[in-house]
């Protein structure tokens, strides 16, 4: 695991460079410090794409739908539900609500729950080029004693950063037998501001590594849900 850490830092520095000067720096993100919502991530946003089951599994695709019920870029929250088809053979559609964490000044790129340490966060937010320009700082603030690393504004560059973690099956208090599928785990997700599209990693322990969700967004309003919790 070590020497698998170290060849990602290692490759990921190269890369850091060349992404930094590539970067777009956008003033407009900055207008507002106190903006809850922005582009695509807003409430009523609806994504479509698809997840496959593996990394060694590409061949497998099932339809995926996202659609934002709330966002809080302030408080570093969004919310939704996620929709799969054909994931598990006694329900044909799974939809479940979730719930996110996007990094920022309240939630740095450390998750340090949900069975997930150092190692494996270093893994799955390096599937993501965009992380190359802060992998020293991630590997610095583990290694030292400067803490977690946060992002003081998640706007300050052209993607965004998030964890989205299912918490259950809709409708609620439904208890499904879920043959094969499971939502203990959580994605590690990034966003592409400008487009919207967005890439996301399933990680659990137990679970095929690297399932890889994609989605973009449809370019029409919808109504965001709501959920009668009672």
């Amino acid at each position: 695991m070590k020497d698998q850490q170290s060849i990602l830092e290692k490759e990921a520095s190269i890369h850091a460079f060349d992404l930094s000067i590539k970067r777009r720096k956008s003033s407009t993100k900055y207008d507002d410090p106190k903006r809850k919502e922005y582009g695509f991530l807003r409430a009523g946003s609806l994504f479509t794409g698809y997840q496959t089951p593996g990394e060694s599994i590409s061949n497998i695709k099932y339809p995926v739908a996202i659609t934002l019920d709330r966002v809080d870029l302030t408080e570093g929250f969004l919310s939704g539900s996620l929709k799969i088809e054909n994931l598990v053979p006694n329900i044909p559609t799974l939809t479940t609500y979730f719930e996110g964490e996007i990094i920022g000044p309240q939630y740095s790129f450390h998750t340090n729950k949900w069975h997930a340490d150092y190692a494996v966060d270093l893994i799955h937010w390096n599937k993501f080029p965009p992380f190359y320009e802060f992998l020293d700082k991630f590997v610095e603030h583990d290694k030292s004693s400067y803490g977690e690393l946060f992002i003081e504004n998640p706007l300050q560059g052209d993607y965004v950063f998030m964890r989205l973690k299912e918490k259950f099956v809709l409708p609620y208090k439904a208890n499904p037998f879920l043959n094969g599928a499971s939502y203990d785990g959580f994605y590690y997700a990034c966003m592409h501001l400008e487009t919207g599209s967005l890439s996301a990693f399933y990680y659990y322990p137990c679970s095929k590594k690297f399932q890889n969700l994609k989605v973009q967004p449809v370019r029409e309003k919808f109504k965001a849900q709501s959920y009668d919790f009672q």
